[in-house]
């Protein structure tokens, strides 16, 4: 008879899931910081979609491969072993790698035109919003004021404020375009050094958890087998009496 074998192990806390994590963390933080220092360069930005989807390649492949590849591994297993592996199958995480493996592709094959139909697009919207919203602000406090609505100096305060949005707004969409996208690709690259650092906490404390766990039922299996051999001993004892 064969002798079975024993399936990889792809489960939350595992080698190969922690593995993972930290080396995602490790390059969400190094793009992070990369993005943070170069987001006024415009080379490094159209770079930066192509590093990404390289990524989003790279981690749908992973999430495809760890919902399957126990399935090959259970070759030579016995029954219980092949069920406990096809209960803990998620058809979810595999569809959700496919989606994401697919985003990967096709950014990496657009990442150029995609970069600039994203720029010119949150461009153009966000300095329409705060023209609208300037101009909303301004409509709304000479209303107050001809309706005595509030107090004089709450419409003169939206109407100060009112002003700055819209000449923002202008500013963005006339003159200024490329301030916007360096500040927008400063934000990103702290979100991904934020993510890659909560990425790494917790992986830090499901390993924990996970080490814990395996001391308590190494404990508990301890003293279920001293209790065992108590219980075995007061049995001898007692032949031996009789």
């Amino acid at each position: 008879m064969a002798k079975a074998g024993k399936p990889i192990n792809l489960k939350k806390g595992g080698l190969i899931w922690s593995i993972w994590n930290f080396v995602e963390a490790i390059v969400l933080i190094t793009l992070g910081v990369f993005a943070m220092i170069n987001s006024n360069n415009g080379g490094f930005q159209s770079s930066l979609f192509l590093i990404l989807s390289i990524v989003m390649m790279a981690a749908g492949s992973f999430r495809i491969i760890s919902n399957f590849l126990p399935i090959i591994t259970c070759v030579g297993t016995d029954y219980e072993t092949k069920e406990a592996v096809r209960a803990k199958i998620s058809y979810d995480l595999a569809i959700f790698g496919v989606i994401e493996l697919t985003l990967g592709i096709v950014l990496c094959m657009n990442y150029s035109s995609i970069f600039e139909t994203i720029k010119n697009l949150l461009v153009s919207a966000t300095s329409i919003l705060l023209i609208a919203g300037g101009g909303a602000l301004i409509i709304f406090a000479i209303a107050f004021i001809v309706a005595k609505f509030y107090k004089i100096h709450l419409p003169i305060f939206e109407i100060i404020l009112g002003v700055i949005l819209l000449a923002l707004g202008i500013v963005i969409l006339v003159l200024k375009k490329d301030i916007l996208f360096t500040i927008l690709f400063f934000v990103i690259g702290l979100c991904l050094a934020i993510f890659g650092i909560s990425e790494i906490v917790m992986t830090i404390r499901v390993i924990s958890k996970q080490k814990t766990k395996k001391s308590d039922y190494t404990k508990k299996d301890k003293k279920d087998a001293v209790e065992v051999e108590v219980i075995e001993k007061k049995k001898d004892s007692k032949k031996s009496k009789k």
